[in-house]
């Protein structure tokens, strides 16, 4: 018999080390990636929740025509009745999104007044642009 008939055929463990190391290596490098990615669709999901709950929010105004104020601080934002702080008629919990403390009115119209909102990630601020339903931009 000679060397090479009698050995088996299949992966030496020197090979299979070298390539955990080449799969691990890649993995490290496209991980932080692949989770930043998944960090910045939360945020663009939150604001788009946060655009859709502010349009709720003009449109209960108009509905009730009373002017109310949205309240945003931290993760949370609040609709109450202008003048009626204590009576909250909508509030969202948010998880990505910090807000410093602002308040956006709105008139009895449903309409703004105020052209944009401010939110905090990572100690940068970007702003979301407030747009009423009957406006177009």
């Amino acid at each position: 018999m000679s060397a090479s008939s009698s050995r088996s055929k299949g992966f030496t463990l020197i090979e299979l080390i070298v390539v955990l190391v080449i799969m691990g290596t890649l993995l490290s490098l496209v991980g932080p990636l692949a989770v930043r990615n998944v960090d910045k669709m939360n945020v663009r999901t939150e604001e788009m929740q946060f655009r859709n709950w502010l349009e709720k929010v003009s449109y209960t105004a108009f509905n009730r025509g009373q002017p109310l104020v949205v309240s945003l601080e931290g993760r949370l934002a609040s609709a109450n009745i202008k003048g009626d702080q204590g009576n909250i008629v909508d509030e969202i919990q948010f998880s990505s999104l910090f807000f410093q403390p602002q308040f956006i009115g709105l008139n009895k119209n449903g309409f703004y007044g105020k052209s944009q909102a401010i939110y905090q990630i990572g100690g940068e601020s970007y702003p979301i642009e407030l747009v009423s339903s009957g406006e177009f931009k």
